[in-house]
């Protein structure tokens, strides 16, 4: 990845989440809030300790994202931590 486009990404993600915020959506199920939170707890387990759990409403927040999930680019660790977790 271009240096330069971090910051664009970054950027995105910040217009995104702000988005986001003032539109929020309906919970998800809890079937969906326990299978995100699994995952969550899951990631930590392998290897990402600052792993954000899911927020009520679904999903994660870009900005909690640790170093090695910013997409596009993630790190093979961070692939490998979601291919174990997406298998159980």
């Amino acid at each position: 990845m271009i240096v330069g486009c971090a910051n664009v990404w970054a950027r995105v993600h910040a217009i995104r989440d702000r988005y986001d915020s003032a539109h929020p959506q309906p919970p998800v199920s809890p079937m969906t809030y326990a299978n995100e939170l699994r995952t969550a707890r899951c990631i930590r387990l392998h290897g990402f300790p600052t792993f954000p759990d899911p927020s009520p409403s679904g999903g994660f927040a870009v900005n909690a994202m640790p170093p090695g999930f910013v997409k596009p680019n993630l790190s093979a660790q961070a692939r490998a931590a979601i291919d174990a977790c997406s298998r159980k």
